[in-house]
Order: structure tokens, then sequence, then C-alpha cells
């Protein structure tokens, strides 16, 4: 069953190389009861777990039911382990969290046969069958041993390695543990039982002694021939198993529940990176709508030419649009809209109300918001801000379809304004404008001085020249001498568009950077916790990898339990964001995009 050859292993104590095995060579048969004995300190836990797979040697070689385990990797050793081996160990190292029943059927689930029935077998072959439902803090402790030992049997190994497996009974409990020992080994399983306890070595046929690394007794015969024995060799496991992925999720859920105050920082860390990262990507993304939609209406042909209210002059006038025209360079049309007191009348009501003149396919290039209708498709057509038609028809959203008229001349609503944008109109206008089409053979308003020239160039202008050519023309027919203050302002919209990007570019930069830090300690917190994590359960990962876990299970397992935290905080952490995102849009009065 068990045949080593000069195996030696060391370990580093304080800079020195200590010889915990130093050339062991010995064989053990098939259905021996052996009793491993020594000082403390010899060697004998070192060759348990080399025996266990548990371990490799430094040199020389084990072959585990006639297989040399040297070549082995460590699906195929945790198959060995897990399929021929069989563990006890001191302190029985149940999983608290799962019954009876579920601790030992878990080696069982790294197999990927999960079988109750047969777990249920062991339970019953060390009475406790009716104590299958209780968790391992509702048994004693000769109760939780014999679980253990229900838990070593379950996948019917060949080898049961028992590592002072009576230290912490008495001798009562003690006696019924070796009477468990002997009833295995009676039915063909060798067993292996690495003690001090003179009872336990009474009870073994075969006692080999260990001290300094080596053995120095042996009270047995020879073991049974290699070649002779026929040992079961079960096959790597390949993939994770349905089992095993819901026993993970479980173990997650569980292992939160437990470490509390380590789940909480997990979730919390996740929580405020990801409602970070979403609050920035929502206040960036409606900024971006709201400052691109704003840039929609502009148009890098324009120049806006408006009056200057800073100056002690401050008039634009019909023959400026002319001059334009006319001395202007690669100027293909000039746009005006006039504004002038009203007299506007609905309904028997009739108001002041500041009167726009203007083209409506240069309001429709504004993309005003509309509450109601839109931009008027005749000269018959009209548009209202919110207030002015509230004040004529009684509520804004009446107004759309009805009849008004403006120095008497009538107009059909054709829409209202819900927000007189001045930076998209380019003029002063309010929520109480009145905004009629531009009639150039026969004006609305004549004699109104311009609010507004907007200066459309020819295909391929250049905007920057061509504001320094209306400039000098404008100032020029407003007859200013060099260095006199100009009573007329222009911008060309390119330099609009090329402002906002670039401030946007920023925005996000900044929006980001700030986010960048929460997650980056949150990222760090997360490691800290899991290593913390990996640190507390070293007993659960070492009995995991005795009953037959591959490293990527036990990575696979902390890995679930990350992402089980982290979704939940994830989670949160998005509906909090989305919920900053309503709130500082609301408080900054634009609409926000999720």
């Amino acid at each position: 069953m068990i045949k080593v050859e000069n195996l030696f292993k060391h370990y580093s104590v304080k800079g020195k190389a200590v010889a915990a095995l130093d050339g062991v060579s010995l064989s053990i048969g098939r259905g021996e009861f052996v009793a491993v004995t020594g000082p403390s300190g010899s060697g004998k836990s070192t060759l348990l777990n080399i025996l266990g797979l548990l371990d490799r040697p430094e040199s020389g070689e084990y072959r585990c039911a006639g297989v040399n385990t040297a070549g082995l990797g460590d699906a195929e050793l945790s198959a060995l382990r897990g399929g021929l081996i069989g563990f006890v160990f001191q302190a029985a190292h149940a999983l608290p969290q799962l019954t009876a029943l579920e601790n030992v059927c878990l080696p069982t689930v790294y197999s990927s046969v999960p079988d109750e029935r047969r777990a249920l077998e062991c339970l019953a072959e060390v009475e406790l069958a009716e104590r299958a439902a209780h968790r391992p803090g509702e048994l004693s402790g000769g109760q939780q041993q014999r679980m253990a030992i229900a838990r070593a049997m379950v996948n019917r190994p060949l080898l049961l390695l028992a590592d002072e497996p009576t230290g912490n009974l008495d001798a009562k409990l003690r006696d019924e543990i070796l009477s468990l020992f002997a009833r295995i080994n009676a039915s063909g399983v060798t067993v292996v039982v690495v003690t001090h306890d003179p009872a336990v070595v009474a009870k073994a046929r075969r006692v080999i002694t260990i001290e300094n690394g080596k053995v120095v007794a042996d009270t047995g015969a020879a073991a049974v021939p290699e070649e002779k024995e026929k040992a079961r060799v079960p096959a790597a496991r390949r993939g994770l198993g349905r089992a095993l992925l819901r026993q993970h999720v479980r173990m997650a859920f569980d292992s939160a529940r437990r470490a509390k105050l380590r789940s909480l920082v997990v979730f919390l860390c996740f929580t405020v990176g990801i409602g970070a990262v979403t609050l920035a990507g929502g206040l960036g993304g409606t900024l971006r709508k709201m400052i691109f939609g704003f840039m929609d209406t502009l148009d890098p042909l324009v120049l806006d030419v408006t009056p200057d209210s800073s100056a002690a002059r401050s008039r634009l006038s019909a023959s400026d649009a002319e001059t334009l025209l006319k001395k202007g360079k690669g100027i293909e049309a000039v746009y005006v809209a006039s504004i002038a007191p009203g007299k506007v009348s609905a309904g028997g009501k009739e108001l002041s109300l500041p009167v726009y003149e203007m083209g409506m396919d240069r309001l429709a290039a504004r993309e005003m918001p509309f509450s109601s209708g839109g931009i008027p498709d005749s000269q018959g057509g009209a548009v209202l801000g919110a207030k002015a038609a509230a004040e004529l028809f009684g509520k804004a959203d009446g107004a759309a379809g009805g009849e008004i008229a403006v120095n008497g001349r009538k107009f059909k609503v054709a829409g209202v304004i819900s927000e007189m944008n001045q930076t998209r109109m380019r003029m002063k206008v309010n929520a109480f404008s009145v905004l009629v089409p531009a009639s150039p053979g026969s004006p609305l308003l004549p004699g109104a001085a311009p609010a507004l020239l907007e200066v459309k160039l020819a295909k391929g202008g250049d905007a920057e020249a061509a504001a320094r050519d209306v400039t000098a023309l404008l100032g020029k027919a407003h007859g200013l001498t060099l260095g006199q203050a100009r009573d007329f302002s222009v911008l060309p919209e390119k330099s609009l568009i090329d402002g906002m990007k670039s401030g946007f570019k920023y925005l996000n930069i900044f929006l980001y950077s700030m986010t960048s830090l929460p997650i980056f300690l949150g990222g760090v917190a997360v490691m800290s916790v899991m290593l913390l994590s990996v640190s507390e359960r070293r007993a659960e990962i070492g009995l995991r990898k005795a009953i037959g876990a591959r490293n990527n299970d036990i990575r696979l397992q902390f890995i679930i339990e990350t992402i089980v935290l982290c979704a939940a905080g994830g989670a949160v952490g998005i509906v909090l964001g989305v919920g900053g995102i309503y709130a500082v849009s609301g408080l900054m009065g634009i609409k926000p995009v999720t």
C-alpha cells in the first residue's frame, strides 16, 4: 500500500536547515494497523503529511497504491487523496455552518459524486445517525471525533491516516475511537496513526519509531509486495461540477454571515467605489448631454454679432447687415433678429410684451425645449414663452393652436417654449417673449433695432479670419477710431464649440480622477481583508485539501466569496449612485442621464 525510499525533507529554522526526514525508507502493506511514535519534532507529522499527499519530499520516492507520486500534478494528487486516503486529526475540524451530515458528505462533493446516502451510512456506523441534522457545536467532543472518522471513511478509502486522534479525549472516549479504528482496520483498510499515547501504541499491530528524522525502530514484518496490490486509482476530476459550485456559493454566504465585520468592510468598499463611479459617470453623462445638446445648436460657420451693453452707445441697425453682405468676404447670408415692445392680444386680453422678429429656421437651429407644439411652418405662425402663454390663455398648455394678434397682425400659436434659454438664443429673451417670423417685405417691427445678427459663412470659411473682418467692417461703419471701445461684440460659434470640448475633457478627467481614489482604496481594503480571511481559515483550508480539494477549488471558493460581497456592495452602490445623480441634477436644475 505504501512504499517510501530514501525520503528527505528539510525546513529552515532561523536561517539553519533542519532535517525533518533524513533518508526515511519503509513499506506498509494493505490491511496493516501501524502506530508511528517518537518524540516531538522527530518528523512524524512531516512523514504523515507526505504519506497523505499534502506535502512533497525534497528527494526520494513515494508510491501510494502502486502509483509513483513524484510526477503528479495538483489535480492528480487531489484525486488520489480524495479517493484513496482518509484523514483524522487531533481536532475534528468540522465546518461549523454545516450539519453533521453535510460535513461527512463534503468529501463526496469534491469527488463530483455527492452521496448523502453513503454519508448517512457512515454516520450510522459511528452511531451518529440520529445526530445527522445537528451542527458541530451541538455535538460533544467524542461525537465530533466520530463524525470526523465518518467523514474520513465516506469515500471508502484504502488508507486511513490519523494524527494524534485521541489527544483531546479522555480514556473512555479514547477507547471508543480506538475500537472504531480496529473495526475499520478489520474491514481491510490500512490504518496509520501518529501518536504519543501508549494506549494507541498497544492497540497497533506494528510500531514504527522515528527520531531526528530517521526510523530507529520497526516492530513489523515486511510489507505486502506492491505488485500484488490491486488498488483502484481514481481519475482526476474535470471541471467544477454543479454540486461543488452550489457548495461554494453557500459557503460564501455562510462566511459573510459569520464574519460580519470583515464582510461589512468589503461591502462598504465596493458600495463607495461603485457608487462613486456611477455618480461620476451619470453626472458626466448628464453634463455631456447638456453641453453637447447646446453644442448641437452651434454652427462653426456662424458668427454672432450682438450689441455691447457695456458701451455708452449700444445699437445695431439693419444697415449693418447690408454692409456685411456687400463688403464682407466669404459671407453667405446675414440673419437679423429684431426686438421691440409690441401689443399682443388674445381672447379679449391685451398685453405689452417683448416681441422678437426672426427667421424661424434659426429658431429651429436653437433646439429650444417646447412644452407643446413646435416651430411654425408658415409665416402666420408664432411661438410664445411659457409665461406669455399663461397670461394670454390662462395656462401655457392650452395656448398651442390658439390665435393672437401682434400689433394688429394675426398669428396662430404654433408652440410654447417651456424655458427661454438666453445662451441658446444668443439674445436676452425671457418667458414673456413672443417670437414671430421675419417678413422682409412687410416687417412687423419697422425701425426696430436688431438684437442679433447671425453671419453665415460660406462652406470652408475661416471663422477667426471672418470675425476679424466683420469687426473691422462694423467698426468702420460705426465710425469707431483706433483704440475706441466697440459698441458691439463678435463671437465665432466655433470658439464656443472648441472651448466646451476642452472644458468637458478636463471635467471628465477630474470626475474620474476623483472616483479612482475610492476604487483604489477599496481594492486595497478588499485584498487586505481577504488575505486576513485566508490566514484565519488555514485550518479549514487544510481540511478541504485533505478531503480532496484542489488548489483551484480553494482559490475559487475565496473568489466566489469576494464576488458575492462585491456584487452586493456594487448593487447598493449603483442604487445610491443613481439616487445621487438625480439629487445633484435636481439641485443643478438639469435632466439627469442614467
